[in-house]
């Protein structure tokens, strides 16, 4: 990872993280304004909640939020890559590497999510997953090919490319000035696991299965990120894995048509 030009500071990570929370708010607002329309014109009278209900388990709503705080975390990262290191720093952190570890990359997201959905099908039962119907309630899902279609383009190259840049990039980068390589590794896949809330979205193991999950796919993107000294290798792995569930998930969406 580029280190010259200036070190990146906690107080850089902290700033990069809240301007990412507020352009959702910004987001947000833009929502509450329309939706507020939106709540007069589909005639929920004085039911706020079943409209609240209703918006969070939209496919479209839910996107649109997803894809502004990658978009607004993405933008506070390279913001602050500029600032600390001048202009086209922020591509340094994506240096070329050769199309075999790229291929190699890629081919180990496949796997992890292989894994993932091996032990999904193997826990099924016994894990009861269907009993966490609060987190279905609050997360729009694809139930469509279209919709699948938005959903693979914000978790395929949306979502890897932000998500590596802040945690592989500048994170990891934060840890190794201080730690050595794996200790560095191990808690950067261990924030990761832990920002995406997957412990609160789905109360019980099922949650901490996930979290888990989340994890190890950032330990497999971290160690890819120290491997190849360059971002390149962990979003193709990212992206592979998210690919691969999406996959998945269209091939469940066939089977139920």
């Amino acid at each position: 990872m580029p280190t010259s030009r200036g070190k990146i500071r906690w107080w850089d990570l902290f700033f990069i993280a809240l301007n990412a929370y507020l352009g959702l708010s910004i987001v947000c607002f833009v929502c509450v304004l329309a939706g507020s329309r939106l709540y007069l014109a589909m005639g929920y009278g004085a039911d706020v909640d079943a409209f609240i209900t209703a918006s969070f388990t939209n496919f479209y709503f839910t996107q649109l939020f997803e894809a502004g705080f990658c978009l607004a975390l993405l933008l506070a990262t390279r913001r602050m890559v500029r600032k600390r290191r001048g202009r086209g720093s922020f591509a340094g952190y994506f240096r070329p590497i050769g199309g075999r570890r790229l291929l190699y990359a890629a081919l180990s997201g496949c796997g992890a999510a292989g894994v993932v959905v091996l032990v999904i099908a193997v826990l099924w039962s016994p894990v009861h997953w269907h009993y966490h119907r609060k987190a279905a309630e609050v997360i729009g899902q694809p139930h469509s090919l279209g919709q699948l279609a938005i959903w693979g383009l914000i978790a395929v190259v949306l979502a890897p490319i932000t998500e590596e840049m802040f945690f592989r990039g500048l994170l990891l980068e934060w840890f190794q000035q201080r730690l050595a390589r794996l200790p560095a590794a191990l808690i950067t896949a261990a924030i990761f696991a832990l920002w995406h809330f997957r412990f609160l979205q789905a109360p019980g193991i099922a949650g901490w299965i996930a979290t888990t999950e989340i994890g190890a796919l950032g330990l497999l993107c971290a160690l890819w990120a120290q491997r190849a000294q360059s971002l390149c290798a962990p979003v193709a792995a990212h992206a592979a894995y998210n690919a691969t569930l999406t996959l998945t998930l269209a091939a469940l969406l066939l089977t139920m048509a």
